[in-house]
């Protein structure tokens, strides 16, 4: 049994009983009796702390259980403490019997900023917190809905406050997660997972062992166990399957063929474990089940990338599970900053870790991939020979080589970044973890919105008679219902914010990633839960303080504050010096012209209307003859000089010639070399430029330009986008023709020239 804190009271709540009791540390566990009408059980609080509002403190949720002796409640709890509000943590609490006033701690779940929770339709939910996931299944629906109103609150709260691992909020947790006491078979129970296919052997009752139900993972189990064992130079399909039905005492003559199926994924999967690095493995659900192997290979953390697969040893080993199907639309992406800092601990500490998925091949592969990418500043291609060498089948699947080939664009354009100074409520506790991730140093992450789940299968038949499968359903987003919930209460629907990463940031950074071949950087001014993003020109390519061609910014904002302080450090923007600023959101404009204003400078306001092509730009006309595509050369930069309306001078022509030089363009040229119609893309990943001599207009010129470059942009991963004045209806109805779509919001270019 685990270390039990007694726990009497008297009525006066004063702590009675022997002074030789093992009593709570401070800051730990207490037992407060609940007043009658509350079902006769106790309130668990930790001392300082107090149960939030709903339930009140005298009400704990009771869960089901799966032994009917055993009790368990689930608290939500918050600290006192001033500077700590919206700080949430849930514990789960065993007690052994009805009736008793002995306690253990079982579950300590951290709410952070990514915390979300489903539905699972059977009366239960799951919370999805920092990478792990609890389910929880109170006895009432009203404990249930209590319970969940204040989950909801905690989530926004927890979002608000931009908690996450190891960052200085819910420090205090740590106290409970030292102090967990639950013997392994309550612990087991509190870090199970619905719909898993392949999970770990039950704990033993100790009432008596029970017939246990015959399901698709009982078999499963058994038939590692039987294959674990056997000559498997000899041994036949008809011998597994008599040893299955002797261990089960069934009969199982009409699963011949779901036992042979699964029989060929066992022996598929039986193959050692490859040593990709001296302290990481790849390897399979086999792998991870098969204790003696893990032992002697000498594992002592285990990386879980399967929805489907449970962890085998949790008294044994140290886990973390990513939770994803083996499916194109699930997201791994999200997953691999956490996934990089757990293995990097491991090798810091001399341990060694197996990641796995179901076959070794997939999603874990992608996982280690990533890792390899990041730890040894690899690209993909030579990352993938890496490990295919180490484990020939390796084959993530084409949604996961996707993610892959983005993450190598993340990673290029944080090694042309720089991180500013945490901000002020972060500063002074920085995690160590962070100085072990140098790559992700100003990297540029999405924009943090709820991960989204694998969609899940509706139902899975039974295997047969005698032979169940559990049915997997839907889960739904609590975010979701109570909005649903507020937008039926309200007269008017609230306002829903969005955030439109614009297309300028968005180019920007891609075009950092594809070689950045225009010198600018991206900075973030805090990582990896950003509130402001900027891009712009490395200060040392600016020679000329005046040239507001070359210097040229994009911002993205989460918080207005956070911008605002932004644009007042003297590191992120040089006032001193001409710039211009592109963004997509109206406190750009209003808070660029109001910090110029204050330091008695001049922004001249430009307003764009932004334009979208999710599929490359297609054309109906057909080259006219004598006429040839090509790209501009810098022999054409007089006449693009020329003609463009922010052109004519020295500094244009130098901002052109470079455009021309170091990225992509196209043009039609006549017989004698001359362009007739052009466009090119600007250091934002912007189609700008766009230009057809009058002689030639009318002809469908300018949409073959625009097709053929946006072809080529397309295939190397940039966003098609583009702005245009709102009174420019011909390039507008050009556009409109091509496929691109007009956006929401303003794009605004904003001048700023020293007096």
């Amino acid at each position: 049994m685990g270390r039990r804190w007694d726990a009497d009271s008297d009525s006066d709540g004063n702590r009675t009983g022997d002074a030789s009791r093992p009593r709570a540390p401070p800051g730990c566990l207490q037992v407060i009796p609940s007043p009658s009408g509350a079902g006769g059980r106790a309130a668990v609080l930790p001392r300082g702390c107090r149960v939030s509002p709903q339930p009140p403190p005298s009400q704990a949720v009771r869960l089901e259980s799966v032994r009917p002796q055993r009790v368990r409640y689930l608290l939500v709890v918050r600290p006192e403490e001033a500077g700590a509000e919206g700080q949430t943590v849930l514990l789960g609490v065993d007690f052994p019997h009805e009736g008793s006033t002995r306690c253990t701690l079982g579950m300590v779940l951290p709410l952070w900023s990514d915390t979300q929770v489903f539905l699972d339709g059977d009366g239960g939910f799951s919370v999805m917190s920092g990478g792990q996931t609890r389910i929880f299944k109170p006895i009432s629906v009203q404990t249930m809905w209590a319970v969940l109103q204040e989950l909801h609150r905690a989530c926004e709260q927890a979002a608000r406050g931009g908690h996450i691992p190891g960052g200085p909020a819910l420090l205090w947790a740590r106290d409970y997660a030292a102090a967990l006491s639950s013997e392994q078979s309550c612990l087991n129970e509190w870090l199970a997972m619905a719909d898993l296919e392949s999970v770990r052997p039950g704990s033993p009752q100790p009432s008596g062992p029970a017939v246990p139900e015959l399901t698709e993972q009982a078999v499963r189990a058994l038939l590692r166990d039987v294959l674990a064992s056997a000559d498997l130079e000899s041994v036949t399909s008809k011998e597994v399957r008599t040893e299955l039905e002797r261990r089960t005492g069934r009969s199982l003559a009409q699963h011949k063929d779901f036992i042979d199926n699964e029989m060929l994924l066992v022996l598929a999967q039986m193959d050692r474990p490859s040593c990709v690095f001296p302290h990481l493995y790849l390897g399979s659900e086999w792998n991870a089940a098969n204790l003696e192997e893990l032992q002697q290979n000498r594992i002592t953390h285990i990386l879980n990338v399967a929805r489907e697969i449970d962890n085998f040893f949790p008294a044994l080993f140290t886990y973390m599970n990513v939770r994803v199907y083996d499916e194109e639309a699930a997201e791994l992406l999200p997953h691999w900053n956490d996934t990089f800092l757990f293995l990097s601990d491991v090798k810091a500490r001399g341990g060694r870790a197996l990641v796995h998925c179901r076959m070794g091949l997939s999603r874990s592969a992608a996982t280690v991939l990533a890792y390899a990418m990041k730890e040894f500043g690899w690209p993909l291609e030579q990352a993938l020979r890496h490990v295919r060498r180490c484990r020939p089948g390796v084959l993530p699947n084409p949604g996961f080589m996707r993610q892959l080939d983005f993450y190598q664009g993340i990673l290029s354009a944080s090694r042309h970044s720089v991180l500013w100074e945490p901000r002020a409520a972060e500063r002074g506790s920085q995690p160590e973890a962070e100085e072990a991730a140098p790559g992700d140093e100003g990297a540029l992450p999405e924009p943090r919105a709820p991960s989204p789940q694998p969609p899940e299968e509706a139902s899975r038949q039974p295997a047969g008679p005698g032979l169940s499968g559990a049915p997997q359903r839907p889960r739904i987003s609590l975010c979701a219902v109570m909005r649903s919930i507020s937008l039926m209460e309200s007269p008017q629907p609230p306002e829903l914010l969005g955030e439109p990463l614009g297309g300028a940031v968005l180019g920007a950074v891609m075009t950092v990633a594809r070689g950045n071949p225009a010198a600018h950087q991206v900075l973030v001014d805090s990582w990896p839960d950003f509130a402001v993003v900027l891009t712009r020109l490395r200060p040392e390519e600016l020679a000329d303080p005046g040239d507001f061609y070359a210097n040229q910014l994009t911002a993205f904002y989460r918080e207005e504050g956070a911008w605002r302080a932004v644009l007042g450090n003297p590191e992120a923007v040089d006032w001193s010096r001409a710039f211009q600023m592109q963004g997509m959101q109206d406190g750009v404009h209003e808070a660029v012209s109001e910090v110029a204003a204050a330091k008695g400078l001049r922004v001249k306001a430009f307003r764009y209307r932004a334009m979208l092509s999710p599929e490359p730009p297609q054309s109906r006309a057909q080259i006219p003859a004598g006429l040839r595509l090509a790209p501009l050369s810098p022999s054409h930069v007089p006449l693009l000089n020329a003609t463009w309306s922010f052109g004519g001078t020295g500094r244009s022509r130098r901002f052109l010639e470079g455009l021309v030089r170091a990225l992509p363009s196209a043009c039609l040229l006549d017989p004698r070399g001359r362009p007739l119609s052009w466009s090119l893309v600007d250091p934002l990943g912007c189609l700008s430029h766009g230009y057809t001599v009058p002689a030639w207009r009318g002809r469908g010129l300018s949409g073959l330009v625009l097709a053929a470059l946006g072809r080529g942009l397309h295939a190397r991963g940039f966003p098609l986008y583009c702005g245009v004045l709102p009174c420019n209806a011909p390039s507008l109805r050009a556009l409109h023709a091509a496929g691109f779509l007009p956006q929401p919001g303003t794009l605004y270019m904003l001048l700023s020239t020293p007096r």
